[in-house]
C-alpha cells in the first residue's frame, strides 16, 4: 500500500518484465507465430523500432516487405481506394509496352493454380470487363489456348445458366453469322463432325424435356422457324451434295416412315412431283420414242417361229443358258433391238429378269447385241457359248447330246421301213 501510494505521489512508473529482451520469446514472437514487430510491440507497450533493435542485435534474420505480405491479404477502405484511384488518374502505368517474360508469366500462372477466387470478386471482374472488346489478336490467343480442351459438366452448367435468356429476340449480323459458321467449319475439320453423335442425343433429350414441361412448343407448321421460307438452288444443291452417299440407319427410315403415314400431300407438293417427273427429268425416258412404241413385225407373233427358236436353244435363255420353264412367262426378244427385223438371226428367246436387264432404257447398249449375236452363232454352230457358267454349258452338252441320238434313233427307223 505504501508502496503505492509513493509511486502515484512522484509519478513513477514501473515497466513490466522486458521480455524483448529474452532471445528465446522474441524468436518465438517473430519467427515461430510470424507476428510482425508493430504487434509484438503493441503486446508489451514498447515500438515496433525496440523490437527490430533487439533482433537485430540477437541476429534474428528481418524480413523483407514481400516476406512480410506474402500469403496476407490487404484490405482497403473504401475511402482509401478512392483516394488511390484519383491520385493516379491521368498517369501512365509504369508497365505499359512493358512485356512480362515467359518466366515471369510462369511464375504468375504457377502461384494462381488452386486458387478460388471468393464469389465478391467474382462480381467485381465481371463488372469491370463488362462492356469491354476484345482485341481480334487477344481473342486469337484466347481461341488457341481453349482448342481441345473440354470443359467439365460444371462448367457447361454455369455458362447455360448465365446465357439462359439472354438471346432471346437478338437478331444476329450478318458478320456473326458468318464467323459462326466458319468456326463451326473448323470445328468438322478438326472432328470430322460439327456435332458428335453424343451431344445430338442430349440436345434432343433436352428438348424433348422442355415441351413436356410446357417451357416450349413443338415446331410444327407455322411455329417452324423455316415455314413458309424457300432454300436457294445453291442452298439445295450444297444439301444434295453433303447428303451423297449417307446411308440412314433402320431407325431413322422407321420414324421417317411412320411419320408420313397417314399425311395426305398437299396439291402443291403433288403438282411438285408431278414436274419433276415429267418428260425427260422421268429416269424410264427414252429419247428414242419412235423405237419404244414402234409395232411389232409381221412374223414376231409367228408360233412356227418360236417353236423352232425355243427348240434351237433348248429351251435356255440365250443371255446365261439357265433353264427356261414353258408355264412361265419367258419373253421373244429382238436382238438388235429393231421391232420390225423378224429375221430368225435377229430372235432370241430370254428369261423375264434378263430381258428388262438388257432392255431397260438407260441400260440398252451395244455390248448386250453384240454378246446374243455371238451366242446364237455359236448355238447354230452346236457349239456352247463361253459366256454361260459351267453348269450351264454341261447341261446344254447334255441336252444336245440326247437330241442326237433321238436324230439318230428316227434316222435309223425310216431306213428300216423303207427296207
Amino acid at each position: 500500500m505504501i508502496e503505492n501510494e509513493i509511486n502515484e505521489k512522484y509519478d513513477v512508473v514501473i515497466m513490466e518484465e522486458k521480455k524483448y529482451q529474452d532471445r528465446e520469446w522474441i524468436y518465438e514472437q517473430y519467427i515461430i507465430l510470424k507476428k510482425n514487430t508493430t504487434k509484438i510491440g503493441k503486446e508489451i507497450n514498447v515500438t515496433g523500432a525496440t523490437i527490430r533493435y533487439w533482433l537485430k542485435r540477437f541476429n534474428i534474420p528481418i524480413r523483407t516487405l514481400n516476406e512480410a505480405f506474402k500469403g496476407r491479404k490487404r484490405v482497403f477502405s473504401e475511402e482509401h481506394k478512392k483516394k488511390i484511384s484519383e491520385a493516379n488518374k491521368g498517369k501512365t502505368s509504369p508497365r505499359k509496352g512493358k512485356n512480362l517474360s515467359e518466366m515471369h508469366k510462369r511464375k504468375i500462372s504457377e502461384s494462381s493454380k488452386g486458387k478460388k477466387l471468393s464469389e465478391e470478386t467474382k462480381r467485381k471482374l465481371s463488372d469491370f470487363h463488362k462492356g469491354k472488346k476484345l482485341s481480334n489478336e487477344h481473342r486469337k490467343k484466347i481461341s488457341e489456348a481453349n482448342t481441345g480442351k473440354k470443359r467439365t459438366d460444371k462448367q457447361k452448367q454455369n455458362i447455360s445458366k448465365a446465357m439462359k435468356g439472354k438471346n432471346k429476340g437478338k437478331k444476329v449480323s450478318e458478320e456473326t453469322k458468318k464467323k459462326i459458321s466458319e468456326s463451326q467449319l473448323k470445328r468438322k475439320e478438326i472432328n470430322g463432325y460439327i456435332n458428335s453423335s453424343e451431344t445430338r442425343k442430349k440436345i434432343s433429350k433436352t428438348r424433348k424435356e422442355r415441351v413436356e414441361k410446357g417451357e416450349i412448343e413443338k415446331m410444327i407448321g407455322i411455329k417452324n422457324p423455316m415455314y413458309g421460307k424457300h432454300l436457294s438452288e445453291e442452298h439445295k444443291k450444297k444439301l444434295s451434295e453433303a447428303h451423297l452417299g449417307k446411308e440412314l440407319s433402320e431407325a431413322i427410315r422407321k420414324r421417317m416412315n411412320k411419320d408420313k403415314i397417314g399425311k395426305p400431300r398437299s396439291e402443291e407438293v403433288r403438282n411438285q412431283i408431278s414436274e419433276s417427273l415429267k418428260g425427260e427429268k422421268h429416269w424410264r425416258w427414252n429419247s428414242n420414242r419412235d423405237e419404244v412404241y414402234a409395232p411389232y413385225g409381221e412374223n414376231f407373233y409367228n408360233n412356227q417361229l418360236r417353236e423352232e427358236k425355243w427348240d434351237l436353244q433348248k429351251g435356255r435363255d440365250l443371255l446365261t443358258g439357265t433353264k427356261l420353264e414353258e408355264g412361265k412367262k419367258s419373253h421373244f426378244h429382238h436382238i438388235d433391238y429393231n421391232k420390225s427385223n423378224d429375221s430368225i438371226d435377229n430372235l432370241c428367246w430370254l428369261a423375264n429378269k434378263n430381258h428388262g436387264r438388257i432392255t431397260g432404257y438407260l441400260i440398252k447398249t451395244e455390248y448386250y447385241k453384240e454378246l446374243l449375236q455371238k451366242n446364237l452363232q455359236n448355238i447354230m454352230k452346236g457349239k456352247v457359248p463361253e459366256n454361260w457358267n459351267k453348269k450351264n454349258q454341261e447341261l446344254f452338252k447334255q441336252e444336245k447330246r440326247v437330241q442326237l441320238k433321238l436324230i439318230i434313233i428316227q434316222t435309223n427307223k425310216k431306213e428300216k421301213e423303207m427296207i
